[in-house]
């Protein structure tokens, strides 16, 4: 796979999927082991650094395109880098803005479940996080956090309608 241009991050997920099936071949009885144990995966040893960032231009062109109500979730999402399904599922006592270094606790996420979206804990343990705040940012967020009641999210599309991940594709119009 690596002679045909893919990814150390391809090979190794498509060796996790294969050696899931082989487990499942095993425990089965349809094969006496799992032969991708064992096996060396390609080390991912690139040095480039693969984040992109918005410039202020783009930053400006996103905000003026905003509808008003939904301008303090631009800018939360493009100052604090939070996931979509992050920023949707916070509520006021996620905030702490008044605080000496103002920040959002990332403790829940909206995922995706058989029988719909549902707020969760974060899959990885590293997604449970404390996102510092700039300024600019607690400027902007501040009424919407603070009006928000107990309990609620922050941040709807408006003022009396809520925002689901099945939403994003308003993000596109």
């Amino acid at each position: 796979m690596i002679k045909r241009g893919s990814s150390p991050k391809t090979v190794a997920n498509v060796h996790g999927f294969i050696h899931a099936s082989m487990n499942s071949a095993v425990r089965w009885p349809l094969r006496p082991d799992n032969p991708c144990n064992g096996r060396l995966l390609p080390k991912d040893d690139t040095t480039e650094d693969k984040a992109m960032f918005l410039t202020m231009d783009q930053k400006h062109v996103i905000i003026n395109q905003a509808d008003e109500w939904q301008r303090p979730m631009w800018l939360l999402l493009i100052g604090s880098r939070l996931r979509f399904g992050e920023a949707i599922a916070l509520t006021r006592a996620d905030f702490q803005l008044d605080a000496a270094t103002p920040s959002v606790r990332i403790t829940k996420a909206y995922q995706e479940m058989e029988e719909g979206w549902a707020v969760e804990a974060p899959k990885a343990k590293k997604a449970r996080r404390a996102v510092a705040l700039a300024p600019s940012t607690v400027e902007a967020i501040g009424s919407r956090v603070e009006s928000a009641a107990p309990g609620s999210p922050a941040f709807t599309i408006s003022a009396d309608t809520l925002v689901y991940p099945q939403h994003r594709q308003w993000l596109d119009s």
